[in-house]
């Protein structure tokens, strides 16, 4: 039977966690055996006091990292923050005897298991992901004046594959295991290289096989919330809507999502979480 590591870089909520964890393990069909871990900073609780409510979670292994100076990083501060857990999550999971990896974000809702039609339907494939928005050609855009950009700047973004859900074989997790660059983002003069866009461009030169499916196609096996993490999710919507309206639109997604927790679980996971070893 093949055996997958989950593995989850976290910045959450315990309930937007929890929601994450309890749905996957809720639509597990039982077809591979699953193991999990996650990622957190090392100074959660400079964000929330109720760290214990996540690491007490049985059966769920966790690394710690350090959080990075947000202000040394500029316009890729999030990714790197993201790309440096992931770096730690691989290096836990190439030590254990999975087969395969899935790589998920922390704000997901599964209605249906997409790690066991991955393995089903696309078993050949050392990785099987989205691309952001479909796009497969470096995409230009024009990037607005904010706290990272003085003024307004063109980029060209290289395609950026979807770091919130997708699946790789044993193959793949040791080569980006070894290749940390691979895996971390860049700026190379105008071209922005995001988490794992220089690995999906070198893919090729590794003689891996990559599947890329429409970002459609996973929507009704798993919904993204997008934007829940304390940091991320408040600076995204402070550039999407401003300053005065971001606080109270960040807490109020928060809050939608706490609440969904807590009507689709409303005894907790802990029974779930027994499918873990």
């Amino acid at each position: 039977m093949k055996k997958v590591a989950l593995l989850i870089p976290a910045h959450c909520m315990p309930e937007v966690l929890k929601l994450t964890v309890g749905s996957c393990l809720e639509t597990h069909d039982g077809s591979y055996e699953v193991s999990l871990c996650v990622a957190l900073h090392e100074n959660y609780t400079d964000y929330s006091t109720r760290l214990d409510e996540i690491t007490s979670m049985p059966n769920v292994n966790f690394v710690f990292v350090k959080e990075i100076d947000w202000n040394a990083h500029g316009l890729l501060r999030y990714s790197t923050m993201h790309a440096t857990s992931l770096l730690k999550l691989l290096d836990w999971a190439v030590n254990t005897d999975c087969t395969h990896i899935a790589v998920l974000d922390h704000d997901l809702v599964f209605e249906k298991d997409f790690v066991s039609w991955a393995l089903s339907e696309h078993g050949e494939a050392d990785w099987l992901c989205g691309l952001f928005e479909d796009v497969s050609e470096p995409r230009k855009a024009m990037l607005s004046p904010n706290e990272c950009l003085p003024e307004p700047t063109e980029c060209l973004f290289a395609p950026k594959p979807t770091v919130w859900h997708m699946v790789l074989s044993r193959r793949m997790l040791e080569v980006l295991a070894a290749d940390k660059d691979a895996v971390m983002p860049e700026q190379m003069g105008k071209t922005i290289y995001d988490t794992l866009a220089k690995a999906y461009e070198m893919a090729p030169e590794w003689d891996m096989k990559v599947k890329v499916i429409p970002c459609a196609d996973f929507e009704p096996m798993v919904r993204h919330l997008w934007s829940l993490s304390f940091n991320f999710g408040y600076f995204e919507a402070r550039l999407r809507r401003g300053e005065e309206h971001a606080r109270r639109h960040h807490e109020a997604k928060v809050k939608e999502a706490i609440e969904y927790y807590d009507r689709r679980f409303p005894s907790g996971i802990d029974s779930l979480l027994e499918k873990l070893p």
